[in-house]
């Protein structure tokens, strides 16, 4: 049974990768937490900080991302979500095609709910 916190989740895991696309830098911010660690599936770490400079600054250039959620673990105050990703990004001046699979934690911080955690590794 899908709960009410689940489906706004699973909105806002959609929300943010359409941000990306669309490079609406802004509104993912919007959906970070300030402690936000984005774990790339090369093993880089960025800040919710580092990984936006690195957006607005082109270096990340993402052309598609098609994600779905395997499993949802949800408590109060934090939602898990393991996902399957394919996209296609340039990434400095490389192209890339890649498969991962998603590690990704939503907190509740007041009355919203902000990404915490974004682990990628590859398959």
């Amino acid at each position: 049974m899908t709960t009410d916190i689940e489906t706004t989740i699973r909105a806002l895991e959609k929300q943010r990768f359409a941000t990306i696309v669309a490079e609406d830098w802004d509104g993912f911010a919007a959906l970070c937490d300030t402690d936000l660690r984005y774990i790339h599936a090369s093993g880089a770490i960025d800040t919710r900080d580092s990984y936006l400079e690195k957006l607005r600054g082109g270096f990340y250039d993402y052309h598609r991302i098609d994600s779905a959620v395997d499993r949802v673990l949800v408590t109060p105050d934090v939602v898990l979500l393991h996902s399957t990703m394919s996209l296609e990004l340039r990434a400095g001046e490389r192209e890339l095609a890649l498969e991962n699979v998603l590690l990704s934690a939503w907190v509740r911080r007041d009355t919203s709910w902000l990404l915490y955690i974004h682990q990628s590794t590859g398959i």
